[in-house]
């Protein structure tokens, strides 16, 4: 990895599952100078004790290269006044939340013009959260979105082709705000509520199940009051997808109805395709 990059001074806001795994990475890739900020004093000791971290944000005043945001896009912009006065002239703001149009929005008109902004999202997780849960290997191979505006300076941009390889993600791609969110309906959002609705009624019965209701129902288990914010946020493109999902159950809702096999067998060929009739 660059020295440039490596010798570098980073903060990471946000130190659970997500920042903490930033964070494991970012040292196993060779970053020495990483402190953190978080409420949750226990994991900064945690951080520190195991060499993933050397401070925590208030242990020092120094100034840093580039600020590396883990947190729900509704804290986002608290974290960047926050730290703003430590973000040095030339610096760069990152943050890597899962939702992107009203956020960069509102980051575009917060970011101070000495500062440039890197909005990236890493599209893997876990249903467990928090920095006992993090681990270097998270995003391996993952894909990694880009949403690039006037603020992302190739500054930013080579931080975040170093941030690709340091975290071992796959393919980067840039997309559109809009764009970014409807794909994560698709894909994140519109998979952990398909989860609870077929958990909540398997419900009572799980020791009567195989590989294939534990292997759907995986990410059930999740954190009510922060994904009631998530999808919330994300309505207008969640309920896209759920219109196309309650399609495809009622087709083959209808060819149950009237017994026809033929049709249904049809059905899952196609849906198996991707094809949607």
């Amino acid at each position: 990895m660059e020295a440039r990059f490596t010798d570098s001074r980073i903060l990471i806001a946000g130190l659970g599952l997500i920042g903490g795994s930033v964070a494991k990475a970012l040292s196993g890739a060779g970053s020495t100078h990483i402190s953190a900020l978080d409420t949750d004093i226990e994991s900064i000791e945690a951080a520190k004790a195991q060499g993933v971290i050397e401070a925590g944000f208030a242990d020092n005043d120094q100034c840093f290269d580039i600020v590396i945001c883990a947190l729900p896009p509704h804290a986002v912009p608290a974290i960047y006044e926050q730290v703003k006065q430590r973000l040095k002239d030339g610096g760069v703001f990152a943050e890597l939340s899962g939702l992107k149009t009203a956020l960069v929005d509102a980051l575009y008109d917060a970011v101070e013009p000495r500062h440039a902004l890197l909005c990236l999202h890493p599209m893997a997780g876990s249903e467990k959260a928090g920095f006992a849960h993090s681990k270097a290997a998270l995003f391996k191979d993952a894909p990694l979105i880009l949403t690039s505006t006037e603020k992302t300076t190739d500054t930013a941009l080579e931080w975040a082709k170093f941030l690709c390889k340091a975290l071992q993600c796959g393919e980067m791609t840039c997309l559109s705000p809009a764009l970014h969110d409807a794909v994560v309906a698709d894909l994140s959002h519109l998979p952990h509520v398909a989860a609870l609705a077929v958990y909540a009624v398997g419900k009572g019965l799980e020791r009567f199940a195989g590989g294939s209701f534990h292997a759907i129902t995986r990410v059930a288990d999740l954190n009510a009051p922060l994904w009631a914010g998530l999808l919330m946020d994300n309505a207008e493109y969640l309920q896209r997808s759920l219109a196309r999902l309650k399609h495809n159950l009622d087709t083959i809702d209808s060819a149950l109805a009237e017994r026809d096999r033929d049709k249904l067998e049809i059905l899952l060929s196609n849906m198996a395709k991707g094809v949607t009739i």
